[in-house]
């Protein structure tokens, strides 16, 4: 049997730039990346969070499925849950009033009294509200001071806010170990910062 002849591939400059593909960072890829940071401090340190999980289906009612963006565990086996986040971009508000429904129907349906909004810039926990109530800014348990550099969502890239968000991230779980093993953080109230 003869060799099979296969064509010579062309791998010149012109041939590959028209290949190219445009590559673009969306919200997925945020929060796909703080899944990441997120385990791998769990891999080092002492939190009370078993597991990390991205995009976990929750059923929330009749038919009806939610997707919290990143799940803290205490026993995902058992399906206890901590905290959801919502991840975002810096064009979503972390107090736009549909991404604060959405996000507090997944916290209620896990039984988590907070969930956290961030929006690569600016981050909140919310305590929940009780079922029929909407979130208010009365809800805010703590905002965290803006991170200024941060003005889009490709600046996941950039060194220096790459290390921003990777601290932010290390930061909000810190402060969750806390609320769970002390039921409060020791910060500064919301109506200080804001």
């Amino acid at each position: 049997m003869q060799p099979r002849h296969l064509p010579k591939l062309d791998f010149t400059h012109k041939r590959l730039q028209s290949m190219t593909a445009k590559i673009a960072t969306n919200e997925r890829e945020f929060t796909g990346q703080v899944v990441s940071w997120l385990n791998e401090l769990l891999d080092h340190g002492a939190y009370p969070f078993r597991e990390i999980t991205g995009e976990t289906t929750i059923h929330t009612g009749k038919k009806k499925l939610r997707f919290p963006d990143v799940q803290l565990w205490l026993n995902r086996k058992a399906g206890l849950a901590f905290c959801g986040w919502e991840c975002k971009p810096p064009t979503v508000a972390v107090d736009d009033s549909e991404l604060l429904g959405n996000a507090a129907e997944k916290a209620r349906a896990i039984r988590a009294d907070f969930f956290v909004t961030w929006n690569m810039r600016d981050t909140v926990i919310w305590r929940t509200p009780p079922v029929g109530q909407n979130v208010t800014h009365t809800h805010r348990y703590y905002a965290y001071g803006s991170l200024t550099d941060i003005r889009e969502i490709e600046d996941l890239w950039d060194e220096a806010c790459h290390a921003q968000l990777r601290e932010r991230a290390a930061q909000i779980l810190r402060d969750m170990a806390i609320l769970h093993r002390e039921g409060h953080l020791n910060l500064e109230p919301v109506s200080k910062l804001l």
